[in-house]
């Protein structure tokens, strides 16, 4: 008799412990769920993509999408984390990020309480552009220049920027000759009247990313890529600036350290 009573004792023992698990352990998986959906638009005016996330939650500071990873054809180009969301529910990223017709992108959007979501978009329809060639004079008289003494009356050279703009890329070169001294540096230069002038890549010197043929001599080339990957990326805004005319060179040395040549990069009309 004792032992018919025990053995039902032991089973509502059983069914009340996992009712306790469920309530304090399962209610969190319960009420944490992935994004349920990520919607991808590729803006090909703005070079941006943008990434609709679907993501209810109550506290958006406690329960959130805490990583976004993109990749551009299997390769990780940008991940962003994230201590909160922007929206309760549905909320847009905007990432600045180059693109071609058949690039694929992926993109991750992580809850921080449980699971994910992968969506990819492949690039379509958008123009092919063709490359621009940009050409300047490298002269002390162009900008208006305070040269000191020391040039020679030969000093000057070219410059020449092949852009690809459809992929944030270019090709330079510049060649020069008659300087007072060596090279201590070049780099390209945005001003206008709109924008104050600023440093926006060094292409020989101080963080410096090309190749400098006859280094110490006073004649010599200068040559390079410059990208969206490079330490000092080529970004869309910067892409515009050169189609608009704001971009131009400069090579410095020692005797005129604010630059001893300079070329207006002139985009030349086909």
């Amino acid at each position: 008799m004792r032992e018919s009573n025990v053995k039902p004792r032991v089973q509502l023992l059983s069914v009340i412990i996992s009712l306790f698990l469920i309530v304090s352990f399962g209610a969190s998986t319960v009420t944490a769920h992935p994004p349920s959906s990520i919607e991808l638009n590729y803006d090909q005016a703005e070079r941006v993509l943008e990434v609709t996330i679907s993501h209810s939650v109550g506290n958006r500071s406690r329960h959130y999408v805490e990583r976004v990873v993109v990749t551009r054809n299997g390769e990780t180009v940008l991940e962003k984390n994230y201590s909160e969301q922007e929206g309760r529910s549905e909320f847009t990223y905007r990432y600045s990020l180059a693109a071609k017709n058949g690039d694929t992108f992926s993109v991750n959007a992580k809850c921080n309480r449980f699971g994910d979501l992968t969506e990819s978009l492949t690039v379509e329809g958008l123009p092919v552009a063709t490359p621009e060639l940009f050409h300047g004079k490298l002269s002390p008289e162009v900008g208006g220049l305070d040269i000191e003494n020391g040039t020679t009356g030969d000093s000057g050279g070219v410059a020449v920027v092949l852009l690809d703009p459809s992929r944030n890329s270019l090709e330079f070169l510049l060649s020069f000759k008659g300087l007072s001294g060596a090279p201590t540096g070049a780099g390209f230069w945005r001003g206008s009247e709109e924008k104050p002038e600023s440093l926006v890549l060094s292409i020989f010197g101080q963080n410096g990313q090309s190749l400098l043929e006859n280094p110490g001599k006073s004649s010599a080339f200068i040559s390079g890529e410059w990208n969206q990957s490079s330490q000092q990326p080529l970004t869309g805004e910067l892409v515009e600036d050169f189609l608009n005319g704001r971009i131009y060179v400069n090579v410095r040395t020692e005797r005129n350290p604010d630059g001893e040549i300079r070329a207006r990069m002139v985009k030349v009309e086909r």
